[in-house]
This record gives structure tokens, C-alpha cells and sequence, in this order.
């Protein structure tokens, strides 16, 4: 994606997607494919008056590590300080941006119970910030990114590059 598509894009995610204000936070979570879109969204919202902007990027070879190579009880634990710290930025008037750049076939190896494991410990200690998305005070927006592998898989016949420019 060239710099304008880009920064026209990244306008449409802060503008109409989350709707910033002046004077507003935004925590921006995303997977390291997307490295290019962030930089231009994260210009983007402190052009437009964010008061701070969060980056929290997860990367897909520390994710397999993490399902791999992990010792069996870090699959039954997320952070308490974490949810804290999130609880504490969305009352601070902070809105989500999530950008997913999915790889469809990243945890095909992966140990399924592993992978439940930590999904249901994340949402048992993420429960208690359900209020502020029932509150309707925070304001959040999904947004796609294209990722080589997610590109390769829909355009099987064209190199990385162009299949990802074409997605």
C-alpha cells in the first residue's frame, strides 16, 4: 500500500472509525505486519489532537514461541497489572483501535488446549472491563491490515508483494 492509500486510510480509522477528539487517548494494538499503517494512523491522531497515543504490538514468532516453547502454567495466567493499567486508560478517556493482520495458518501446529487455556485466562481477567464498552463511553474500532501470509493464501499465484498490494 503506497503512503497516500495509506494515510487516507489511517484518516478514515481516527475520523469515522474511533472518532477522536482533541484531547483524547487512543491505545493502538496491533500485529508487527502493520508497522506501516500505525506509523501513518499514529501521525494521523496526534494531527488530530490525541493527548497521547499507546502502541501495544504482538509479533507472530514470539506468539509461536510463546504456544511452543512456554512452561504449562503460563497458559492458565494473564496479568492482573495489565488489566489495571487498560481499566486505568480507558477511564482516562483512552478509546481502542485494533488493527488485525491475521495469519490464517500462524497456530496450525499449535496445541489446541494451550490455546484455550490462554484465551479463557485472558477473558476471565478482562472481564471486569466490560463496563466501559457497556458504558458506551469508549469508543473502539477494528480495522484490516494486510499480512503476507493472509495475502498469499487469497492470491496464491502472485509473489508476496503483489498479492499483498492486490489484498
Amino acid at each position: 500500500m503506497d503512503k497516500a492509500a495509506l494515510t487516507k486510510y489511517a484518516r478514515l480509522i481516527v475520523k469515522v472509525g474511533v472518532n477522536l477528539k482533541p484531547g483524547e487517548g487512543a491505545i493502538v494494538a496491533f500485529n508487527s505486519e502493520a508497522l506501516p499503517l500505525v506509523r501513518e494512523l499514529s501521525a494521523v491522531l496526534y494531527e488530530e489532537g490525541a493527548r497521547d497515543v499507546i502502541l501495544r504490538m504482538t509479533d507472530d514468532a514470539v506468539t509461536l514461541a510463546k504456544y511452543n516453547f512456554g512452561h504449562e502454567e503460563i497458559f492458565d495466567y494473564y496479568p492482573d497489572f495489565d488489566v489495571d493499567f487498560i481499566d486505568r486508560a480507558y477511564s482516562a478517556n483512552y478509546h481502542r483501535i485494533a488493527i488485525s493482520s491475521p495469519n490464517p495458518e500462524l497456530l496450525k501446529g499449535v496445541d489446541k488446549e494451550r490455546q484455550t487455556r490462554s484465551q479463557k485466562a485472558m477473558l476471565k481477567a478482562t472481564e471486569r472491563l466490560d463496563h466501559h464498552m457497556d458504558s458506551g463511553r469508549l469508543k473502539w474500532v477494528v480495522a484490516a491490515y494486510p499480512s503476507t501470509e493472509w495475502a498469499r493464501q487469497v492470491f496464491p499465484d502472485l509473489t508476496a508483494g503483489a498479492a499483498v498490494d492486490k489484498l
